[in-house]
């Protein structure tokens, strides 16, 4: 198993079991406890745990590493707007749609207010938004909200998004990278996307360009689980190179 694989899998393990020894952790990988403990080092270093005596818990500080929302929020606004203008126009009355949270995400609420639809969402914002549209239906999670920010996270949160059949689901992402897939820089965030894209009909990725060719800490999917990407802009190869995965690229303008 590869270093940051297995780093990420102690990690899932410590939040599960909240505390776990050094031995329970080397047994259970089949590494070395040297290893282990390096491990945990740099998990430390990153935020994620804490260690204690002869293992470690899970950190405070989980969002260490999160890039502050009002710094994401004002980070390529227009490009944003643009993407959120072109995946409102896929959204067909009668639908039921996911939107999750994210800056990016945000946007799409803008363009919604004469959609009959049903929206199912683990934003605030959005959710707050789309309450003043007299034709909308609004579900939100119950959970808690990661601060500072918007979005609902925990075992509430996915047990909403395990028994929602949806027609589209309208993801936001970290990173997007063609090799490595779907990736977060918060753990819990894993969790919940996972449900969020189980067992909707259509995945749409909303990204601006600036996430793409990236990876960041936890992996959501391998590419061929979306089937469309919004972006701003892509390198032609690039977009080639989708497409042959079976994953449609749309440009916003």
């Amino acid at each position: 198993m590869y270093k940051n694989k297995r780093q990420y899998a102690i990690l899932e393990y410590i939040y599960e079991k909240k505390e776990a020894t050094v031995n329970e952790l080397s047994e259970k990988f089949n590494v070395s406890k040297v290893t282990v403990r390096k491990d945990l080092i740099e998990l430390e270093e990153k935020g994620k745990i804490k260690k204690n005596h002869g293992g470690a818990i899970p950190s405070e500080n989980i969002f260490l590493n999160e890039t502050p929302y009002y710094k994401k929020n004002m980070t390529a606004i227009n490009e944003k707007r643009k993407i959120g203008a072109l995946a409102a126009k896929l959204i067909q009355d009668k639908q039921i749609v996911i939107i999750d949270n994210g800056s990016t995400t945000n946007e799409i609420a803008s363009y919604l207010n004469d959609k009959e639809i049903v929206v199912v969402t683990n934003d605030v914002r959005i959710a707050n938004k789309l309450a003043t549209y007299p034709s909308m239906s609004v579900v939100i999670c119950g959970g808690y909200i990661k601060t500072p920010g918007y979005a609902i996270f925990g075992p509430m949160a996915e047990d909403l998004f395990k028994h929602t059949l949806a027609d589209i689901c309208f993801l936001s992402v970290d990173s997007l990278n063609i090799n490595e897939g779907l990736s977060y820089n918060f753990l819990d965030s894993v969790a919940v996307k996972k449900q969020m894209i189980k067992n909707a009909n259509k995945v749409i990725v909303l990204c601006d360009s600036s996430k793409i060719g990236k990876k960041s800490f936890a992996k959501l999917c391998d590419v061929d689980k979306i089937d469309i990407i919004i972006t701003d802009k892509m390198e032609p190869d690039l977009k080639k190179r989708f497409e042959e995965k079976g994953v449609r690229v749309l440009i916003a303008k």
